[in-house]
């Protein structure tokens, strides 16, 4: 998987946020595609170069490094011998490209937020319209919107950009508190489900108040054109 020029980025603007020594696991092996210096390079190595202390990957391949780990798995922290180091948790998760080509996105997005420790961050880079072909999914506002609503994320970047194969969806969240992952439901249908009344509080509708108060609406940015590196 690559990394491109904007995720870069926008784990640069982290930084004053970031502790010395940050720990950092990424889904996925990932290597630098954005031109410059870095280009071809492992993300291990900026990582580091930016100040990283701790630097993991995630990979049913196993390659550049990456500790060999099928993602529609969960991620068993005291009896799993390959990812028993992921254990202290992380203060920067990243999914630049990954997710999208992993069956079991409900368990994707729930590895993530297990990876992340409280006030830690969470940064993605997925399709939201294009990319025939290039993965099982295709990411919507109103799955980000229903995540953090069910999850107190706190949304602290979100960008939709238009590239030569399509659309995508990149942003940052916040992590608050230590809770267990919340599944969300989607908001527009809770009235009508027969579930627990609780569910009510899982998940808003993409284009409803629910979704400004979360702060998407006000970040969410006119769709920028982009040149397109993913090579994934």
């Amino acid at each position: 998987m690559g990394i491109q020029t904007e995720p870069m980025e926008m784990v640069l603007s982290l930084l004053p946020q970031l502790p010395p020594r940050f720990r950092v696991v990424e889904l996925g092996d990932q290597f630098i595609t954005a031109p410059g210096e870095w280009s071809g390079k492992l993300a291990k190595e900026w990582y580091e170069h930016i100040g990283a202390g701790k630097y993991v990957s995630l990979d049913a391949n196993g390659l550049n490094g990456a500790i060999p780990f099928d993602l529609n798995r969960a991620v068993r922290k005291q009896d799993d011998p390959p990812t028993a180091e992921l254990k202290s948790g992380f203060h920067l998760v990243t999914d630049f490209g990954t997710c999208e080509h992993v069956f079991n996105q409900a368990q994707c997005w729930q590895t993530i937020h297990d990876l992340c420790r409280d006030g830690g961050f969470i940064a993605f880079d997925h399709p939201s319209q294009g990319y025939e072909g290039h993965g099982f999914y295709r990411l919507d506002w109103c799955l980000i919107a229903a995540l953090m609503h069910a999850n107190d994320y706190e949304p602290l970047r979100l960008v939709e950009s238009e590239t030569s194969r399509g659309r995508t969806i990149r942003g940052i969240m916040r992590k608050r508190g230590d809770a267990s992952f919340v599944v969300p439901q989607q908001g527009r249908y809770v009235k009508t489900l027969a579930v627990d009344v609780k569910a009510q509080r899982r998940g808003p509708d993409h284009k409803n108040q629910e979704l400004r108060a979360a702060g998407v609406v006000g970040l969410r940015k006119p769709m920028e054109r982009k040149d397109d590196e993913r090579s994934s």
